[in-house]
């Protein structure tokens, strides 16, 4: 699993965007109420929708629209007030009133409600028909929204130079969503140059406009000195600030540092709780991390029932590494036959999904028949590719099967190549099998030199096989 995560979160915003004032400026409870923080147009502070009071709002809106029934500024905070209170078909109206008279805002929040379909039938290009309106109109929201689009090919052609493009003018209007999404391309050298720096300038800007996924990815820049010194208590602040704020990324790498005591005190039960909570937010890993609690028994008792459940919500969300744990839970030791079989599909989903240490698992299971009928072929085939990702358990397995002919041809100098690269890897049963080859001209020339240096460096990793040998060898 990853030392940290930096997940990309990039998403389209309702806004509320620029326009010039050619209506009534007088403030009204209606701008008090319900204008939109972000809105270019607004004459008050604004109120972000979860903060509003929805029934206050419109009540102040329906008067302030009744007053005055052309003002685009109140017909869209009337459309907010009613879209904060779950009634997305009367928002919709109204914002549609709006834009009617050319309110930038009304174009974006119109395109938004067609993206997720929220009074309207989900139509994605309705809602970038909606948001290149919105951008044309200089509305730094849409713009980006429309960037997002862009991007992802979400209702137009996929155009990463033009998501750039409407990202930057978004950015450079104080948007967001722009500056975060263009920092993710600095970061990643995504139709321009890798600029950490530049990256790390985006994402302060976004994050001291309360973004908490500008916050998450400034603290993995911290962590992992990408452009800047190391700085692991400046990550772990604003991990946490980012987490505090919902960001399920920084969640799990918070809990990261607590694990090891990077920035901030080590303390397992903390590490617990945020991967717990980055859990429940629906981070994948988060699921693993939390299985192996319970399944080593750190600061919670040891259950291995308890570290299945977490293992599978991770399997069944795609996570490899919970495949492969659960499928380990259900091949060892005594399980009934069901589980045996269970334990082996997810090992072969596992290691079909790419996880090297899978496909040896799953090598191992064929040789033993474990869950399946046994098959050296089959377990020399999955030995082999997890060789061929250099997974040091697997380049042992496979050159012992080279070595013995077993699902193929004995070939004992190919074998003790894999064996003496798999030792080379530090992995112990290798440098004693590297060893007993220098030993016997087993597939290499007899060197007892080499076999003595190979058993001592397997002994001292803790192999039981290479102490004896050099106890019967010590004359």
């Amino acid at each position: 699993m990853p030392r940290s995560s930096f997940l990309i979160a990039l998403v389209s915003v309702a806004t509320m965007g620029v326009s010039a004032p050619l209506f009534a400026q007088e403030i009204t409870d209606c701008d008090r109420l319900a204008a939109g923080p972000a809105d270019g147009g607004r004459i008050a502070e604004g109120v972000e929708q979860p903060d509003m009071d929805a029934e206050a709002a419109q009540a102040a809106c329906l008067a302030a629209v009744a007053a005055d029934p052309q003002n685009p500024r109140l017909l869209f905070q009337l459309g907010r007030a009613y879209d904060a209170a779950g009634e997305e078909a009367l928002a919709i109206d109204w914002y549609r009133k709006s834009a009617a008279h050319g309110y930038p805002a009304a174009f974006t929040n119109i395109g938004y409600q067609y993206e997720y379909g929220f009074g309207v039938p989900l139509d994605l290009v309705e809602a970038a028909r909606w948001y290149r309106q919105a951008a044309d109109l200089g509305d730094p929201t849409g713009t980006a929204n429309l960037g997002s689009f862009h991007e992802f090919g979400k209702g137009v052609d996929r155009d990463l130079p033009e998501a750039a493009r409407l990202y930057r003018i978004a950015a450079d209007a104080g948007e967001a969503l722009g500056l975060h999404n263009l920092g993710v391309f600095y970061f990643y050298g995504t139709v321009v140059d890798q600029d950490y720096g530049e990256a790390r300038r985006l994402f302060e800007a976004a994050a001291a406009l309360g973004r908490a996924d500008a916050m998450s990815k400034l603290g993995y820049i911290y962590d992992e000195a990408l452009g800047v010194e190391e700085d692991n208590v400046k990550a772990a602040g604003l991990y946490r600030a980012a987490a505090e704020g919902g960001d399920r990324v920084a969640m799990y790498n918070l809990a990261l540092l607590h694990e090891v005591g990077e920035g901030v005190e080590e303390d397992l039960g903390e590490a617990l709780a945020w991967f717990r909570k980055a859990a429940e937010a629906g981070y994948r890993d988060a699921y693993t991390a939390v299985g192996l609690y319970y399944a080593n028994g750190d600061v919670v008792d040891e259950d291995a029932d308890e570290a299945a459940r977490w293992y599978l919500l991770g399997a069944e969300a795609g996570d490899p590494w919970a495949m492969k744990n659960l499928g380990d839970l259900l091949t060892l030791g005594d399980g009934d036959a069901a589980d045996l079989a269970t334990g082996f599909d997810w090992t072969r989903k596992s290691a079909e999904a790419g996880l090297a240490e899978a496909r040896t698992r799953l090598g191992v299971l064929y040789l033993e028949g474990i869950g399946t009928a046994q098959g050296d072929a089959a377990a020399l085939r999955w030995f082999k590719a997890a060789a061929e990702d250099a997974e040091p358990v697997g380049m042992n397995n496979y050159g012992l099967m080279l070595q013995t002919g077993r699902g193929v041809a004995a070939d004992p100098a190919q074998g003790f190549k894999w064996i003496l690269a798999a030792a080379e890897a530090g992995n112990p049963d290798a440098m004693a099998n590297a060893g007993q080859a220098y030993e016997k001209g087993f597939g290499v020339a007899v060197d007892m030199a080499e076999a003595r240096s190979w058993m001592e460096k397997a002994a001292e990793a803790g192999d039981a096989f290479a102490a004896a040998w050099l106890a019967e060898h010590s004359g």
